[in-house]
C-alpha cells in the first residue's frame, strides 16, 4: 500500500512542496531587499558585522521560539487533544525535526554570539551547557525514548490501551500487572525525565542570553 498511488495525494504533496518553496523564496527576498535598502554608504566591514548580528538574532530567535512553543504550548495541547498513542506517533515525527533545528540554530547562535559580543566566561559556559543539552536529546534521549515508547505501545495494544486522551493511566488491571509494561514504563519515564531536564536546562540558558541581549538594546548612558 502506498499513498503515492493516489493522484489526489500526489497533487497535495506537490502543492505543499510548492508552498514551502514559496515561503523560503519570500523570506530570502525580504532579507535581500532589507540589505539593499539599508546598505548604501555603509562600510563593508560594518555591513559584514551587521550580517553576523542578523544571523545571530535570527538563529537565536528560531531556536528559542521553537523551544518555548514545543515545551509549553504544542506538546501540551496535543497531549490534551489526541489519543495517547496518536500523540506519541506525532511526537515521534516532530521531535527529530525539532532537535535537528535546535542543534543547528543553537550552534549557529552560539558561534555568532562569540563573534559579536564580549562574553564573560560564565556566559560562554552557559551557552556550552545549552548546546550539550540539545545534543544529548538529539543524539541519545529522543531516539532511545521513542524506541521504548513504541515497544510499550506494542504491549499496550494487546490490552486495548492507549486510546484515552490527556492521561497516561492504564485502565486494564491485567495491563497494570504486566511486568513488561512495568519495566518499559519505568525505562520510558527515566528517559523522558532526563530529556525534559536537558531541554529545560537549554531553555533556561536561553533566558539568560535573552536577558543579556535585552541589556544591549539600551545605550550605555541610559543604563
Amino acid at each position: 500500500f502506498c499513498w503515492r498511488s493516489f493522484p489526489e495525494h500526489s497533487q497535495t504533496h506537490k502543492l505543499m512542496a510548492a508552498s514551502l518553496t514559496t515561503r523560503y523564496v519570500a523570506v530570502a527576498a525580504a532579507g535581500a531587499l532589507s540589505i539593499a535598502l539599508t546598505s548604501q554608504g555603509v562600510p563593508s566591514s560594518q555591513l559584514g558585522q551587521q550580517l553576523v548580528d542578523m544571523l545571530h538574532l535570527t538563529s537565536f530567535a528560531t531556536w528559542f521560539g521553537a523551544s518555548v512553543w514545543v515545551s509549553f504550548v504544542g506538546g501540551i495541547v496535543m497531549f490534551r487533544t489526541l489519543p495517547r498513542h496518536t500523540f506519541g506517533l506525532v511526537q515521534s515525527k516532530l521531535f527529530p525535526k525539532y532537535f535537528q533545528l535546535s542543534t543547528v540554530s543553537l550552534m549557529l547562535s552560539s558561534a555568532t554570539a562569540v563573534a559579536t559580543f564580549e562574553l564573560s566566561t560564565a556566559h560562554k559556559w552557559i551557552l556550552v551547557a545549552a548546546n550539550i543539552g540539545v545534543l544529548l536529546n538529539y543524539l541519545y534521549f529522543e531516539p532511545k525514548a521513542t524506541a521504548v515508547m513504541f515497544q510499550r505501545h506494542k504491549v499496550e495494544n494487546e490490552y486495548g490501551e492507549g486510546k484515552d486522551v490527556g492521561t497516561t493511566a492504564l485502565k486494564s488491571e491485567a495491563a497494570k500487572a504486566d511486568p513488561r509494561l512495568t519495566a518499559l514504563s519505568k525505562q520510558f519515564g527515566m528517559l523522558h525525565g532526563l530529556s525534559s531536564l536537558c531541554n529545560l536546562t537549554s531553555v533556561c540558558a536561553g533566558v539568560f542570553h535573552l536577558w543579556v541581549l535585552a541589556g544591549l538594546l539600551r545605550p550605555a548612558s541610559l543604563v
